[in-house]
């Protein structure tokens, strides 16, 4: 086997470099023959720590690159789902929009219930609170009130000793007069307080009879039309954000410590078809959906379906996850880049980690999306 190592940028090939050492007239100098002895003897070392240090620096270069972990199996799956609905019962006014396929944007008014009733309790509510009657009433009452009690005692101040106009009693009788007055003005602003409170309430009421868009999404379901009856918490639109996708990923359990939260993952998509279940001897691998979904439970968000540790469908039911379609020939090879954001605790029946990935999504140029819940894809993940 002939070996060539490049040493300090320049090729070095032994059996090439010992016929130039043995070669006539190219050590013409005194002790010729010891130097011809050395260099065979120490050529087979230098050409071992050469190779040596190749090796060293192409381990170095491989883990500052970290290690490219296989992948076993990978499902795309939606990450946000939503089933939008009213928050009270009430008559359909307004579905926007009402087919499928339709983009909605964050904030965007998507349902109106009728609320002719709230909006005249409304109007009437704000009235009231601008009113000022009552409160000029007590100011005016409160006035009169003062100027009588004042008027009772410069007169008693005028009189003599022995004649009074006003009694203590007359003079007690007003001054509580002057009281009174002053309660009824401090309740008339309080009232006037409640008053703008209670318009508030009717606003709050009629932000029920209105539902807007969570998220920037695309309806994917239509499940009331306008004038319909509807109940709290009927599904009006489902609506599903295709921006990030879910990839689940099944990888031997032996990668545990190279994998962490943050890993970059690579997917490819493949024209590959997974198997459904039953369809060949080998065992057919878990649905991606068997654990609960970590955005479950987070306001104004449901999840599509169940996950993680769900009990498996049966074989009358497979789900779409045991039978994805193709890939288009136009999708096949596209590259994505995801990071994951979870590792479950609990190992597969076949003792492999459950790893969850976000995965950016992409338009083509008529603008529809290339992962798809089901595309078939290849991943790897980069070890750390």
């Amino acid at each position: 086997m002939i070996l060539t190592v490049h040493f300090v940028g320049l090729p070095f090939h032994l059996p090439s470099f010992r016929r130039l050492l043995n070669a006539p007239g190219v050590l013409t100098y005194p002790h010729e023959s010891k130097v011809r002895s050395m260099m065979n003897r120490y050529c087979p070392l230098l050409t071992m720590l050469a190779v040596t240090a190749l090796l060293a620096v192409d381990a170095n270069s491989a883990c500052a690159q970290g290690t490219r972990i296989p992948v076993n199996d990978a499902r795309l799956a939606i990450l946000k789902e939503v089933q939008l609905s009213a928050e009270i019962p009430g008559i359909l006014d307004y579905v926007n929009p009402t087919e499928e396929g339709q983009v909605v944007k964050k904030g965007d008014i998507i349902i109106r219930l009728k609320d002719d009733v709230v909006q005249a309790q409304l109007r009437e509510a704000e009235k009231k609170a601008e009113s000022e009657v009552e409160i000029k009433f007590a100011q005016t009452a409160l006035a009169k009130a003062e100027i009588d009690l004042q008027v009772q005692k410069e007169k008693n101040a005028q009189a003599s000793r022995q004649f009074t106009v006003f009694t203590e009693s007359e003079i007690r009788q007003s001054e509580l007069e002057v009281q009174k007055a002053q309660a009824q003005l401090e309740k008339s602003n309080e009232d006037k307080i409640i008053l703008q409170l209670a318009a508030d309430v009717k606003r709050s009421e009629i932000g029920q009879y209105t539902v807007l868009a969570p998220e920037d999404a695309v309806v994917t379901q239509v499940h009331k039309w306008p004038g319909q009856a509807v109940r709290q918490g009927d599904p009006v639109l489902t609506v599903t954000d295709l921006t990030i996708l879910r990839a689940v990923l099944l990888v031997d359990y032996s990668y545990r410590d190279q994998i962490s939260v943050g890993n970059t993952v690579e997917l490819t998509i493949s024209s590959r078809r997974k198997p459904a279940a039953g369809e060949s001897g080998e065992a057919a691998v878990e649905p991606a959906r068997t654990r609960s979904n970590p955005l479950e439970g987070a306001p104004g968000l449901r999840p599509s379906a169940p996950a993680f540790d769900a009990p498996a469908a049966p074989a009358t039911a497979p789900s779409p996850f045991d039978n994805p379609p193709a890939a288009a020939s136009a999708r096949q090879g596209e590259k994505f880049v995801g990071t994951v954001t979870f590792v479950t605790a609990k190992l597969s029946t076949r003792g492999e980690l459950t790893v969850f990935v976000n995965v950016p999504n992409r338009q083509d140029r008529q603008g529809r999306y290339l992962l798809q819940e089901g595309v078939p894809v290849e991943a790897w993940i980069q070890g750390k």
